[in-house]
């Protein structure tokens, strides 16, 4: 069975050259879709592989598109494209579960490494690479230095968020009830002091907790 691919962005494939790529690479087919509208269309009419999105699109934001993506379809694998990576997107997009990055001049073989390993459903971010996007993402809060009081359990919870899970996927992991998942989020958001999983995320990885 073909390997199915979603490639969202308002310009040409056969520029970028990701189509001629792809099509020397047996088992793989990809679409293309100029705009959110387009992306959902596409998506609410087959199953998709991996879905690649850009981070610049003429009718949404595209952080917003794949927060969406992850809330419909939870086990979808998503991929960020870009021209240079951008920290504070990148930060947001690793904790809302994207499992990489795409640079547009990446070459071939890394262009589709990065792909197979996506449709693997395996993250592209080591510890090192959100410790980096951590450091350079602008404008994220910070604590003082005194411990958090987080419990065993908050913990586990912020180790999984960190690394990009959904509540649905940390309630599998844990095995634990969703409501409890979502409950651990929200204590771990008051006591850490941030307004969002996002920010909790580069906080984790500051703190060196992942």
């Amino acid at each position: 069975m073909a390997n199915v691919v979603l490639l969202v962005g308002a310009f040409d494939i056969d520029q970028l050259g990701f189509s001629l790529w792809l099509s020397g690479v047996e088992d793989h087919v990809m679409y293309h879709a100029r705009s959110v509208k387009a992306a959902k269309m596409h998506l609410a009419e087959k199953p998709f592989d991996t879905v690649i999105i850009d981070t610049f699109l003429p009718d949404g934001d595209p952080i917003e598109l794949l927060s969406e993506i992850r809330a419909t379809h939870p086990n979808q694998s998503v991929l960020l494209l870009a021209r240079q990576e951008h920290p504070a997107a990148t930060a947001k997009a690793a904790a809302l579960g994207a499992l990489g990055l795409i640079l547009k001049s990446d070459p071939r073989q890394v262009f589709l490494g990065k792909l197979d390993k996506a449709i693997q459903g395996k993250s592209h971010w080591t510890k090192d690479d959100l410790r980096r996007i951590a450091v350079s993402a602008a404008a994220i809060p910070t604590t003082s230095d005194y411990e958090v009081p987080l419990t065993q359990r908050e913990g586990d919870v912020l180790q999984h968020l960190a690394q990009g899970r959904t509540n649905k996927e940390i309630a599998q992991a844990l095995e634990i009830s969703y409501e409890t998942v979502k409950e651990h989020v929200q204590h771990i958001l008051r006591k850490v002091g941030v307004n969002d999983r996002t920010q909790a995320a580069v906080w984790a990885v500051r703190r060196q907790l992942i």
